[in-house]
């Protein structure tokens, strides 16, 4: 005899084999024969997460968050200044899912011209390295980037100080021996150090005031959700394959200028007297490279502080 289901157990199965699943994996983890920085969609909740820099210290806690307030309305002044009415929604709304969907082709093409024009040189460095070595050891990955929705602004940050204090190809812990950064909320600041005599470094140089405004750069962080599909082929085999709804965040930056005024002028002119032509490139995507920044200045300033004790 054929026992009878019961009808709770008739209940139960549907919910169970209809549960919706967001991502979906071969689980060959081919992915991890190769170096490349781009994070699979099963593999999102190891994406680094964001947060706003700060190592502005004060005795007293409760002025912290005046800091924090005063440098955020301090850098949104500057935007202001910057930027028209509505310029920077229209580049959430028009022009960001775009360009996210651009640079993918660029990195499936392989193609290092189109990379450099749309991504900054340290960024399309990066990508161009990982391609060669993947091409290298005969490998093929095609990303696969759909319905890009839900454009978002995450966060805004404004760079003041020589631009080689920021320039990510020299290691932080390298730059902070010429500069002294400060980081607070949507502001980070660096300012070359005051030098004694005999060319030592004086640490814990309080930056003057004129050299506040001397270079100026803006990067917006937006986030979209998308489809996404991954596939990791060797010598034509496919090896790797996973696909699923993430959310990919992708940071937008300007040029460094001599100032607002300069930057204001590059962009509402397009006044090339004003330094490098305006346009606005990827400086990271994932959060990959403000994730290893962030690990060499914690690096740094733990090196620091072994140094002073």
């Amino acid at each position: 005899m054929i026992p009878r289901v019961t009808r709770p157990l008739q209940r139960q199965l549907p919910r169970v084999a209809l549960q919706p699943r967001r991502w979906m994996s071969t689980e060959q983890r081919g992915r991890e024969r190769i170096r490349f920085p781009w994070i699979w969609p099963s593999d999102a909740d190891t994406m680094p997460k964001h947060s706003p820099l700060s190592t502005t210290q004060t005795r007293f806690q409760f002025i912290t968050p005046l800091i924090k307030w005063f440098t955020q309305l301090s850098a949104r002044s500057m935007t202001k200044l910057a930027f028209p009415e509505n310029y920077i929604k229209d580049i959430q709304e028009k022009m960001a899912a775009v360009v996210l969907q651009r640079t993918v082709e660029a990195i499936n093409q392989g193609d290092y011209k189109v990379l450099d024009e749309l991504m900054t040189p340290f960024l399309a460095k990066t990508y161009k390295h990982a391609i060669a070595n993947m091409k290298a050891q005969g490998y093929r990955l095609e990303i696969d980037v759909r319905d890009v929705r839900f454009p978002e602004i995450e966060d805004m940050t404004v760079f003041l100080g020589p631009p080689e204090a920021f320039d990510l190809a020299i290691p932080h812990g390298l730059r902070r021996q010429k500069y002294v950064f400060k980081f607070s909320g949507s502001i980070r600041l660096a300012v070359e150090r005051t030098v004694a005599p005999d060319g030592t470094p004086i640490p814990n140089t309080r930056p003057p005031v004129p050299a506040l405004m001397e270079w100026v750069q803006m990067r917006y962080l937006f986030k979209m959700t998308a489809d996404v599909s991954v596939k990791l082929s060797l010598k034509g085999k496919v090896v790797d394959s996973d696909q699923g709804t993430m959310v990919i965040p992708m940071a937008l930056s300007t040029p460094f200028y001599e100032g607002t005024k300069m930057l204001e002028s590059a962009v509402k002119e397009g006044d090339e007297s004003a330094g490098e032509p305006f346009r606005w490139r990827v400086s990271d995507l994932l959060n990959i490279v403000e994730f290893n920044e962030r690990q060499q200045i914690a690096k740094a300033q733990q090196a620091q502080h072994d140094s002073e004790e």
